[in-house]
């Protein structure tokens, strides 16, 4: 006769029927689940503080890269923000220009005289100015010499402006006639 293999408790042609193997089966299962609940229980705790430290890691982390990346984006924004200003600008100054342009020629029609006119004219204005100034002075001291050498003593007063202009009040109406010059 054959020689029979030893018997194996879990062999299961020997061992328990099948809804026994079944029920075991479960019971084990059943107390291991038991036995993870308990030990995430006594360090379950701990873990769940880990968890919150990692949490905290990684959130910090992913707002340092967001934040980054909100300023790329605001400074692309700054960047193309000025170009367009700048854009603007040169379009509303050469928009000024052609108005200042169309200005000058319709006031050079009319006669009106431009800014650098006005500015000689007042220069000269100023010169003539001084320079009726610089009479008048030379006109007093002659004045004052002239008394003094008749041996008076009058003061020189307002010289006759019609004289000193070289115009002359009429005296009879032939010097009316505006094409006599006396």
């Amino acid at each position: 006769m054959p020689a029979t293999p030893p018997h194996d408790e879990d062999d299961r042609t020997t061992g328990p029927s099948g809804p026994e193997r079944l029920r075991a089966s479960a019971s084990r299962i059943w107390l291991a689940g038991l036995g993870a609940l308990a030990r995430a229980q006594q360090e379950g705790g701990k873990a769940f503080d880990t968890l919150v430290q990692e949490g905290q890691a990684w959130q910090r982390r992913t707002q340092a890269a967001a934040g980054e990346r909100m300023n790329e984006a605001g400074q692309r924004m700054s960047g193309v923000a000025a170009g367009l200003s700048g854009r603007a600008a040169g379009q509303w100054e050469r928009v000024e220009a052609r108005i200042e342009d169309g200005i000058a020629r319709g006031l050079a029609r009319l006669g009106v005289p431009t800014r650098e006119e006005m500015d000689a004219l007042h220069a000269r204005v100023d010169h003539l100015e001084d320079a009726l100034a610089e009479a008048q002075e030379r006109l007093d001291e002659f004045e004052r010499e002239r008394v003094s050498a008749l041996g008076g003593t009058a003061e020189v007063t307002d010289f006759d402006e019609d004289a000193a202009s070289g115009r002359s009040r009429p005296s009879s109406p032939a010097q009316d006639d505006p094409r006599e010059p006396y």
